[in-house]
């Protein structure tokens, strides 16, 4: 073998190389950042029947979230994951992108759930829904994001 065909097999298996990362890369990259350390699921807190209180939400039906579900007007009984949580703010993904639930416009698969008790009355729990088309909406500070976002309101007695 020559030395001229030795390199051209080294530069045929570093190309190789640079190929299968650049068909890695971006799925590695599009795993949601810190799934490795998301809740699995939401806490009770953030589970039961929520109501539409602010203007943006008054057309629909109560919010309905269990364990592993939601239900909220056309989406009856949808699977949601977690994929990172805190004190107070989950954000949860709809895998399956439903275009039945509320509000017409995109899939709105990305949900933050900000949840506060009521300043006003202790028994109330209150639910900052942003709802986002994608995951980039969902990473802009609040005030930034191009997503749906309404209050709804729990009581606890």
């Amino acid at each position: 073998m020559t030395r001229e065909q030795t390199s051209m097999g080294e530069i045929a298996r570093i190309l190789r190389c640079l190929g299968l990362l650049l068909l890695v890369a971006p799925i590695a990259c599009a795993q949601p950042e810190g799934s490795e350390s998301a809740p699995e699921r939401l806490p009770e807190v953030a589970l039961g029947t929520w109501t539409p209180f602010s203007q943006g939400y008054r057309r629909a039906e109560d919010l309905i979230i269990d364990a592993e579900t939601l239900t909220w007007g056309g989406c009856v009984r949808e699977p949601y994951r977690v994929l990172r949580g805190g004190p107070s703010s989950w954000v949860i993904e709809l895998p399956r992108a439903p275009r039945d639930c509320p509000f017409a416009g995109p899939p709105w698969r990305f949900w933050e759930l900000e949840i506060s008790r009521n300043e006003q009355n202790a028994q109330i729990f209150d639910l900052s829904l942003y709802m986002c088309g994608d995951a980039a909406e969902i990473q802009k500070p609040q005030g930034q994001r191009s997503c749906n976002w309404g209050i709804l309101r729990k009581r606890v007695d």
